[in-house]
Formats: C-alpha cells, structure tokens, sequence
C-alpha cells in the first residue's frame, strides 16, 4: 500500500516541481521566438519617411524617433523628418534596458538587464524623448494616417536605452542569457507543489504504518531546494557554468546568423562573397578580411575569437567597392561587425554546441539532486533504531478462555476452529481480539495500527474504527475461508 502513496509523492512532484515549470519555460521561449522572428521581418521593411506617409495604406513600415506626447490611446513619436501616431490598443509592447557597456557593436557586451514585456496602459509612465522602435502596418482611420494593429499583424513597439546601433543586435538576442525554467508560472507551481506534498505528509503523520510514506514526502516537499545542498551542490556549480556557456553559443549562432537575414548570393558569389540592396537601397555585403585590417578599419567582432585565418566581415559598400573592407550601414538595424569564419557554418555549429551543453548541464542538476535525495535517505535510514520494546500479545478468545498470541505469530481461523503454530485449539473459535499487524482476509489485505483492535465474530469482522463491511464473508453465516492475522 504505501508504494501507492509513494507513486503518488512521485507524481505531485514531477507534475508541479517539472511539468508545470518546463510548459511555462516552452510558451516563455515561444513568445521571444516569435519577437525576434517579428523583429527580423520588419528590420528588412522600409523606414517610414514623408513620401512613403503619404501613400501608405495598410504596408507595413517601421520608424525609430523619441516619445512626443500620449494621448489617450495613441502614442505620438517624433525623430528629425517626421511625426507620426500610433495607435496603443492592440500593440505589443517591450522594454529593452541599456546595456552595461553602450557600446554600438561589440554584442557580447550587452549583459544589461533582460527585455519585459508591458501591457500598452503602462506607456503613459514613460517620459518624453524616450527612444522608441515602431514596426507594422500603417492605416488610413478618421481622415488621418497612423500604425495601428490588426488582427493578424499587431503593432511591435520597442522602447529602449542606449546607442541605435545596438537596438538590432539586443533584439535579435533578447532573452538568450536567461535560464527559461524562472518564469511567471514558477513561484506559484513550487508553492502549489510544497502545499500538496505537505497535506500528504500531515495526514499519514499520526499512523506509524506510513512512516516511509511521511519521510518521502516531506523528502519531495524540499525538492527545489535540494541542489543547494551539499554534495549535490558540487554539480550545481557545473550545471550552472555548462548551462552559461550553451546560452553563450545560442547569443552566438544569433548574432552569427543575423548579416544572413539581408545578404544573398551575389556577382561575387565565387570569391565568397555577398551582396544585396538595404531597404533604403544601400549597398550591403559581406567579405573575408585578415585581423589586421579589422583592427585598422575599427571594425567591432560580434562574437570573441583569436582566429589567425581571415574573419567575416559585413557593412555597407559604395558601388562598385565590393571586396573591401566594408563601412557602417546608415541603417542602424543593419548588423556592421565580424565573424570568425562563414556565418552559416557558424551558426549551425553554435547550435548544435548549445543544444549539446543544455543537455548535459541539465543531466548534472538532476543528478545533484538525486544524490541529495539519497544521502539523505541514507542518513534516515542510520539513525532509525527503535528502542527496545517488551513483546506485543494479542489475546484469542474462545469458549473455554483466552489464549495469548507473542509477537509475530500467525493466527489461522477457520470453519470451526483455530490453530497457532500448528497446534490445534479443540474448542470452536466464536470470538478473536487481534491488536495491529496485517490482516489478510478472502479479499484483500488491511493494516492495522497498534491502537486498533480486531473482532472476529461468526461471520463478520469489525474494528472500533470502523466497519470493514464486505471485503470478508458475509456477517449472516459463520466464517468461512481462512483469515491470517499476522501480529506486529
């Protein structure tokens, strides 16, 4: 019986310290797939100017500028050609914080603090001049233009901190560095968890038959906190330094592949490199350059190398200039850096060296923590020696008197008689009182508790706990079958 109650410790736990976590930590990395996919598509549309404000009906444009002013439900962004409106209702909104080094190109140093998502009423507490990223489509409503959402392709608005250049790069990387598993739904799933395995823990607490029952859950119950335990923290140390640098390989394929969102094979396609048209129609592309002439041109390294061979290099071309060494974009989303070698090969080798590292690291967490589970066991298990105890009776009663039964004696009751220990007892069973132990009857099993009593009668069984009613023979004949009381 108390293997059932484990599986249910087992399954209370996998369900809330588990299942519940990893679904919220799949939708949380779901919806930043979906942001950095959207802000993929629209750094390749054209930036909003006037002649394009003019025209537009239901194209999608994106705009960067400074908050103007809030009224109501439209937001109105101004930058040095244009004021536009946009409409809140609708929008997706995120806040990207500036990062610790405002640097424009190096990304690897941009370890400033996690992009949030806000619901739109929240923008009315930014102040005016904060810098404001604006994607989607822009519509004709009440005789005037503005971006507003559809049902299909909302608004993403972005407010951010820090040079324009980075805006791209933190983008497109948003939410890599953070361990997905704390998120929103995490805090109410442990509690709903510790909460459940408690309730189980107090009600077997008074029955000393479910003892292994009472440990294990409360065992269950400190299951989040076992990895900062020793031993197991030991491996909480590698988990967590693995699981970095798998993040680190995911912020890398990101930043590897992003220049590949814009470049296509080219004329030059054959001395290995790229070219294509920004929105704007700048000449973009990518060449291979040796480190000296990045150093010399000042040109970032997205990604931390000392690679000797010739690195990757991408940024605008003026015509014709195709197989030098590339300039800064005047489009600030437009990626401007190097990689130490050809970005796709790059990119699926991050990846598969990310997806690598997260495996294992998450192998040594619950590795720690089923160490953890078992030291402790073990020390539970050294320290229950139970004291010494004179040895439990039970007593039979017949017709010619009582018959004390010693501890771990078994007692058969048939039709009409009883025997103990072989030996038969001549006069006919009417009455036995048996004090804990199991009882294993025509039907199935029962333990019972020290404190409790058994009474066998001609033909039905009861305790003063309650009626054991139709799991043994019927109470209108005498007994029939054989009952075994074993007495613990």
């Amino acid at each position: 019986m108390w293997f059932r109650y484990l599986l249910l410790i087992t399954a209370l736990a996998v369900f809330w310290y588990a299942l519940v976590p990893l679904g919220g930590a799949f939708i949380s990395r779901r919806i930043w797939r979906v942001f950095r996919e959207r802000f993929n598509r629209l750094r390749l549309r054209q930036f909003l100017d006037y002649a394009a404000y003019q025209r537009a009906d239901g194209e999608s444009y994106r705009f960067i500028g400074g908050v103007e002013a809030v009224e109501d439900t439209i937001l109105w962004v101004r930058n040095d050609r244009l004021s536009v409106p946009a409409l809140l209702e609708g929008a997706e909104v995120y806040i990207l914080p500036a990062p610790v080094r405002d640097r424009d190109a190096s990304a690897f140093d941009f370890l400033g603090g996690a992009p949030e998502k806000i619901r739109w009423q929240q923008v009315t507490a930014l102040t005016e001049g904060a810098k404001v990223f604006i994607g989607g489509p822009v519509t004709r409503k009440d005789r005037r233009r503005l971006f507003s959402s559809t049902k299909r392709n909302p608004l993403l608005i972005i407010f951010y901190d820090g040079g324009d250049r980075s805006l791209g790069l933190r983008a497109i990387t948003a939410r890599r560095r953070g361990n997905e598993y704390w998120n929103a739904v995490t805090p109410y799933a442990i509690s709903a968890g510790a909460f459940s395995l408690l309730i189980v823990a107090t009600h077997f607490l008074a029955r000393p038959a479910f003892r292994v029952t009472v440990i294990s859950a409360c065992i269950a119950l400190l299951i989040p906190l076992l990895p900062f335990f020793p031993p197991g923290v030991l491996f909480t140390l590698f988990y967590r330094k693995l699981w970095w640098q798998g993040r680190s390989f995911r912020v890398y394929g990101d930043l590897a592949d992003a220049p590949l969102r814009y470049l296509r094979p080219g004329t030059a396609a054959d001395s290995g490199d790229w070219e294509c048209r920004l929105p704007d129609g700048e000449r973009y592309g990518a060449v291979y350059c040796a480190p000296e002439d990045l150093a010399r041109r000042r040109i970032p390294l997205f990604i931390p190398g000392n690679s000797q061979k010739d690195w990757c290099a991408f940024g605008a071309f003026d015509d014709g200039d195709i197989g030098k060494v590339p300039e800064e974009p005047k489009d600030p989303t437009a990626p401007f850096g190097a990689v130490p070698g050809d970005p796709a090969v790059l990119a699926s080798r991050y990846r598969r060296k990310a997806a690598a590292l997260e495996l294992l690291s998450a192998v040594l967490l619950l590795t720690g923590i089923a160490l953890n589970i078992l030291f402790i066991a073990a020390i539970i298990a050294s320290g229950d020696q139970p004291p010494p105890q004179p040895p439990a009776v039970s007593a039979l009663l017949f017709l010619n008197g009582a018959t004390p039964c010693p501890l771990g004696e078994s007692v058969l009751l048939r039709r009409g008689y009883a025997s103990r220990s072989l030996r038969r007892f001549g006069s006919r069973a009417l009455l036995c009182v048996v004090s804990g132990g199991a009882l294993f009857g025509a039907r199935g099993m029962t333990l019972m508790e020290p404190s409790e009593t058994a009474l066998f009668g001609a033909g039905r069984v009861s305790r003063y706990r309650g009626v054991w009613g139709n799991r043994f023979p019927s109470r209108r004949r005498p007994a029939s079958g054989c009952f075994s009381t074993v007495v613990s």
